[in-house]
C-alpha cells in the first residue's frame, strides 16, 4: 500500500548498506507497481545522475493501482529483477512487458540472495 524510498538518489550510501536495507524489506500487502514506478521517476527527475536507469525488484503481481506498463515506458531504461514473492513465483508476462517498455532487461531470480549480484551485474 505504501511506497518508501530506501535510498534517495541525491543521498550517499555504500552499496553494502543499500543491499542490507533492501534485504531487510518484508514483502507484504497489496502491490501498486504503477505507484512505485512513478516514485522512481520522481527520483530520477533530480538531475544528479549521469546515467539514468531504474531497477525494480518485483514478483510482477499487480494487485492495486493502474497498469504499470504505462509508466515503464517513461523510463530512459528500466531493468526488472523478478523474485519469487507470490504464489507461483510471480507474473512473468508483467515483468517481461515492464522490461520491454522500459528498454531494459528482465532477469528472473530464484531467491532474494541473488539480488545483490544481479544489481551489480546491471551496474557494470
Amino acid at each position: 500500500h505504501q511506497v518508501e524510498v530506501i535510498k534517495p538518489i541525491d543521498q550517499q550510501m555504500t552499496i553494502e548498506d543499500l543491499m542490507d536495507k533492501m534485504l531487510e524489506i518484508l514483502p507484504q500487502g497489496a502491490t501498486d507497481i504503477h505507484k512505485v514506478l512513478e516514485k522512481g521517476l520522481e527520483q530520477l527527475s533530480r538531475q544528479v545522475a549521469r546515467e539514468k536507469l531504474g531497477i525494480i525488484i518485483t514478483d510482477g503481481q499487480v494487485t492495486l493501482g493502474n497498469d504499470p506498463k504505462l509508466v515503464a515506458a517513461d523510463y530512459p531504461r528500466l531493468h526488472v529483477l523478478q523474485v519469487p514473492i507470490g504464489i507461483g513465483g510471480g507474473d512473468d508476462y508483467v515483468c517481461i512487458c515492464l522490461a520491454q517498455e522500459g528498454r531494459g532487461k528482465r532477469r528472473k531470480l530464484s531467491s532474494f540472495e541473488e539480488i545483490p549480484g544481479a544489481i551489480l551485474e546491471i551496474l557494470k
